[in-house]
């Protein structure tokens, strides 16, 4: 069923809500978008959702980095499944994932 676009909209301002907190304590904060998983290869129907993520948490200056990248075109969509009936992302999606965080936490403590 997942979330009305309601609490949608409440979660994303929630997260530039904590951008500011995290800001104002001098820390810094990154968000990420883990893309979903079907048609991940094809013509992704959720960019829109993901640019919306963007935009909310800009005025924040919250830096967003957009998993997708690193896992289209990669391998096939349903290799990155628990199973057919479970698409939350399985230990080759998490690995793929959380190379794609470690690299971008290692660059951002470079700077």
């Amino acid at each position: 069923m997942g979330l009305s676009p309601v609490h949608k909209e409440h979660g994303i301002r929630r997260q530039a809500a904590s951008a500011r907190y995290f800001a104002d304590s001098g820390h810094r904060l990154v968000a990420h978008a883990i893309p979903e998983l079907h048609q991940l290869n094809d013509d992704y129907p959720f960019t829109a959702a993901h640019e919306k993520i963007k935009d909310t948490v800009a005025p924040e200056q919250v830096p967003v980095l957009d998993l997708i990248d690193g896992l289209r075109n990669r391998v096939p969509e349903v290799t990155l499944w628990v199973t057919p009936l479970d698409d939350h992302p399985n230990g080759k999606a998490k690995a793929l994932i959380a190379a794609q965080l470690r690299d971008a936490i290692l660059m951002d403590l470079a700077r």
